[in-house]
């Protein structure tokens, strides 16, 4: 009889060689599309800008029109949204360079949605919930990088050189900054969440007086 493992090892084996190829085919993708006329750039950021707003107005408007009020579901979806632009704007940007990183690129979908859900316990609009999404999924990403790989060159820098290695010295004057907006945000995040709560506990108490009052 067959051991177990004789079996699963060429199974492993095809699954990492299918994830390495789908890799491989991401980066020669983003490599064939890798622009170089300036001209012809910047139609592209054009465009992808057009099509950020154009999900910006989707989602405005899907809020507006929405039946039954924010349910997790549709604000998940909201924060997935806004984190797959995020994605294939990434990928597109750094896949040529640095290759396709499938961690990283779900990074950003997975930050959103959690941002999303956060956001939506201080509002019920999903347009103020995708931009808020967006800004707090690149603050944090880019937070992570610059003190977690602070000597690493990301994206199309990657193998150049460092024209300004005093930076690398410079920037460690901004810590207390960078420490000083985040404790703020959280700050007032807490107090922002801690002042609808109370006020949503005020209105369902009203809402249950009244009721109780009706003959």
């Amino acid at each position: 009889m067959p051991d177990e493992s004789d079996t699963i090892e060429p199974v492993m084996r095809r699954v990492v060689w299918s994830a390495q190829a789908g890799q491989d085919l991401v980066q020669r993708v983003c490599g064939l599309i890798q622009i170089d006329e300036v001209s012809i750039r910047l139609a592209a950021g054009a465009g992808y800008v057009g099509i950020v707003t154009a999900c910006l107005v989707a989602i405005a408007h899907a809020g507006r029109g929405s039946v039954g009020g924010a349910t997790t579901m549709k604000i998940a979806f909201v924060g997935l949204t806004v984190g797959s632009i995020i994605a294939f704007g990434g990928a597109w940007k750094d896949a040529p360079t640095e290759g396709f990183d499938v961690r990283k690129f779900f990074r950003s979908p997975c930050l959103t949605v959690v941002f999303a859900l956060l956001l939506s316990l201080l509002t019920d609009s999903y347009l103020q919930i995708a931009v808020a999404a967006i800004g707090y999924e690149r603050a944090t990403a880019e937070t992570y990088k610059t003190f977690f790989f602070p000597s690493k060159p990301r994206g199309k820098f990657s193998g150049k050189p460092i024209r300004f290695p005093a930076m690398l010295v410079w920037r460690r004057y901004f810590i207390p900054a960078y420490v000083g907006i985040w404790a703020a945000i959280i700050a007032a995040g807490t107090m922002a969440l801690r002042d609808t709560t109370s006020t949503r506990r005020a209105v369902q108490a009203g809402s249950n007086h009244t009721t109780g009052a009706l003959p």
